[in-house]
């Protein structure tokens, strides 16, 4: 996965999320465990185009503007979680071992932030919840997830 900030990926307005990413499996510098560069979430890096075509990202931050040598590896347990914000670069190595990395990724944000849903590629796929308070805004409703005992 090459070194990123999900912002740049996200057509949402104001940028305003955390990623609460749970390792479902270990993950371990071998396997691939997500790597983060600290302090990245105070400015915005650059995104280009890239041509890999084992991977899923079609853009991502050249590894010449990084200083790898700050990268922190976050290798953890089943069960163990890490959160972050929309602006810090995150990325990993490729998977060197026959252990699988398994994760599952949610993003959390607040009411006042607004899906653009025409900007993104995939729009079928997106879908909101509200997991506490109230919504008076109202500005994602046309994408609201069915919460179980609501059909």
């Amino acid at each position: 996965m090459p070194w990123h900030q999900d912002a740049s990926y996200w057509a949402i307005e104001p940028k305003k999320t955390v990623t609460a990413w749970l390792a479902l499996g270990e993950t371990s510098p071998d396997n691939g465990c997500l790597r983060i560069i600290p302090g990245s979430h105070t400015r915005t890096s650059e995104h280009r185009a890239i041509s890999d075509p084992t991977s899923w990202f079609d853009k991502g931050v050249d590894p010449r503007d990084i200083d790898e040598s700050t990268a922190v590896d976050l290798a953890l347990r089943p069960g163990e979680a890490v959160l972050f914000n929309e602006a810090t670069l995150h990325g990993s190595e490729m998977n060197r071992s026959s252990q699988p990395r398994v994760a599952i990724s949610f993003r959390y944000t607040s009411p006042e932030v607004r899906f653009l849903i025409d900007q993104w590629t995939d729009p079928g796929r997106v879908k909101t919840f509200l997991v506490r308070g109230e919504d008076r805004l109202h500005l994602n409703d046309d994408i609201r997830g069915v919460e179980p005992g609501e059909e």
